[in-house]
């Protein structure tokens, strides 16, 4: 990588993966992007602020950032824009993260049982069953095509 880090984001996007946030000797908001084909990295726009262990998850081409009880932003890695879409409306880091076809659904955190749902569609947050205990959360969404064994 371009810039050492640690306790950041990553998600795959178009054949690339993308890393940003996490921490160096300080909280990072650079954003870079890795292209297996090339075998190289490239620095993209930077975050509108840093993020530690940020959730990430992409949708419709973007990629979602969320983190603590900040803004949730998209970036379209085309236009290197980023966009305040709503806030968390439960205060989190270290959450799970990821999109179930329009929604996005937010697990748990290091300070926070919760498991949240945004509809966009709506801009409402919607609280789900919460989970036993706070922690730090991974979540991955898989198509079901990946799922079934030959």
């Amino acid at each position: 990588m371009i810039t050492p880090r640690c306790q950041a984001g990553a998600v795959a996007l178009n054949d690339k993966i993308f890393v940003m946030g996490g921490i160096n000797e300080n909280s990072l908001k650079s954003v870079e992007c890795y292209d297996p084909s090339s075998n190289t990295w490239k620095q993209c726009g930077d975050m509108n602020e840093a993020h530690n262990f940020p959730g990430v998850a992409v949708h419709n081409g973007c990629i979602y950032v969320l983190g603590g009880i900040s803004e949730i932003k998209i970036v379209d890695p085309q236009s290197n824009k980023w966009t305040k879409i709503c806030y968390l409306h439960v205060g989190r880091g270290c959450m799970g993260c990821g999109f179930v076809g329009d929604q996005l659904w937010v697990v748990g955190g290091w300070n926070s049982k919760s498991v949240s749902v945004y509809y966009a569609e709506v801009g409402e947050w919607v609280e789900k069953k919460p989970i036993p205990e706070a922690g730090r959360y991974c979540c991955y969404v898989v198509p079901k095509a990946l799922l079934q064994c030959e």
